[in-house]
């Protein structure tokens, strides 16, 4: 099943990074605020697992605030990681960066913590287990989804900070993704219930050595297949938006053009936008000094069939020339 899952996201995702009509801007316009959500709900999760503040104790002014807080920590731990690389130097700096109130330093924890009813290793393994962590990230063979999932539940299961440790594995675990081209996971505070007892259960069986990424115990398999299907909704929303937004430059020459043409064309244009089920679909005359009308239009339509609308529309006596080019920004 997880197999499965991971082809059916490798095929959308090589359609989109072959499809000539998909705009390379707006892709990263959309992977960002995919990350952005992600980040916005990791922080959510936390905090109504009762691991953060509670807003019926702080005002909603402060709420806020300390929200903006903890997204800017996080965005930036991933930009520094971005920066830098992800290794053993940068994983021991990111307790410090998602949370700089509770883990103070730019190293792993010096104490020891409890998760639920799980003990993390000791305070001492922690280095020795996060050197190991960085070793599989540099030299595994294993797909990009599933070397995301492994840095996740690996993090979660040392519990190398004093705090953040499940805001640092998710953030971590979207930057493997990312970083080979796939969107980021995005975890609804709705499901924290099912998350957080997936992951509990996969720890479970970590630390009785009944489970692996090699082979996986039956509660790591359902948490594998939790996190494969998140990556599946992402990679589906971006081709969605990816095809809701391209965009086209429409040429039109001609001895007979007119404005008035111009404008009958383009109304024509927003006329088949509301006449489907176009969530954006968007038609602009471009100002221009040459004998001829251009048009910028974006939406849910392909390049042929934007041209055959057009030549559609047209009256036979209107000899006019009709050029559709592709691009990537208007």
């Amino acid at each position: 099943m997880v197999d499965r899952t991971i082809h059916n996201i490798d095929d959308i995702l090589s359609r989109i990074n072959t499809h000539p009509e998909y705009s390379s801007r707006v892709r990263i316009e959309i992977v960002r605020s995919i990350r952005d959500e992600a980040t916005r709900h990791s922080y959510a999760i936390e905090k109504e697992n009762g691991k953060e503040y509670n807003s019926d104790h702080i005002s909603p002014k402060a709420y806020q605030e300390r929200t903006r807080q903890v997204v800017a920590q996080l965005n930036n731990a991933s930009d520094y990681i971005g920066r830098y690389g992800l290794n053993f130097s940068t994983l021991a700096a990111l307790g410090n960066l998602v949370e700089p109130e509770g883990h103070t330093y730019r190293d792993f924890r010096r104490v020891e913590v409890v998760i639920g009813t799980v003990q993390p290793p000791a305070t001492e393994k922690v280095p020795y287990l996060m050197k190991n962590l960085a070793n599989f990230l540099e030299n595994t063979t294993f797909h990009p989804i599933l070397r995301a999932i492994q840095t996740h539940i690996e993090i979660t299961r040392i519990h190398p900070y004093e705090d953040g440790n499940g805001r640092v594995s998710r953030l971590v675990q979207n930057f493997c993704l990312q970083e080979k081209n796939y969107p980021a996971t995005i975890i609804t505070p709705t499901e924290k219930e099912l998350y957080f007892t997936l992951l509990r259960n996969t720890l479970r069986d970590r630390m009785e050595s009944s489970s692996s990424l090699e082979k996986p115990s039956t509660h790591e398999q359902a948490f594998q297949q939790y996190i494969v299907t998140k990556v599946l909704e992402s990679t589906k929303h971006l081709e969605q938006e990816l095809l809701k937004r391209r965009m086209y430059q429409v040429t039109l020459e001609g001895t007979k053009l007119e404005q008035g043409l111009i404008i009958q064309i383009a109304k024509q244009l927003k006329g088949f936008g509301k006449s489907t089920p176009c969530e954006h679909f968007e038609v602009r005359i471009k100002k221009n000094q040459e004998k001829e009308g251009i048009l910028d239009v974006m939406g849910d339509i392909s390049q042929e069939n934007l041209l055959n609308l057009i030549h559609n529309g047209l009256k036979k006596k209107y000899k006019i020339d009709v050029t559709v080019d592709v691009k990537d920004n208007l």
